[in-house]
């Protein structure tokens, strides 16, 4: 009796558990996407101003380049979130292998990872290597 009470613990609290992961990676791809946007208005921001103050030529090389740097901070940042949600996600399926182990599906997260290609990942991918050249090519064409 006591094996069964047990049991019947572990998966309350396995699905506690779950439940609480899964809202983690909800909230780490918020994350991710507002450091996306966020990275994009100051970048954009920053052009603004140095554009319509260029003719001053006050302006240090260096200010050009700083919305580079800060869609490098927002890349290195977004790894980490990736590598923050892929953590979260790898423990998850094994969870699910354990919790659905007599069931026909398997869990969100085992489907979303057998069902994963290359296009899946590659609009995130995409966004941020054309920004990184975008704001690494602009300095160049403004400093004259």
């Amino acid at each position: 009796m006591q094996a069964e009470n047990v049991k019947h613990f572990d998966r309350e609290f396995h699905l506690k558990e779950y439940d609480t992961l899964r809202k983690e990676i909800m909230a780490r791809v918020d994350e991710a996407r507002k450091t996306a946007q966020f990275v994009i208005v100051v970048a954009g921001a920053i052009w603004a101003w140095l554009i319509t103050n260029n003719a001053s030529k006050t302006i240090p090389n260096i200010a050009y380049w700083l919305p580079f740097f800060v869609m490098l901070l927002g890349l290195i940042r977004s790894i980490a979130v990736l590598i923050t949600i892929s953590r979260i996600t790898k423990y998850l399926r094994k969870l699910e292998l354990i919790l659905c182990e007599k069931s026909l599906l398997k869990g969100w997260e085992t489907f979303v990872e057998a069902e994963r290609t290359f296009l899946t990942d590659s609009a995130a991918i995409a966004f941020w290597v054309v920004s990184i050249l975008v704001t690494g090519f602009m300095p160049i064409y403004l400093i004259k």
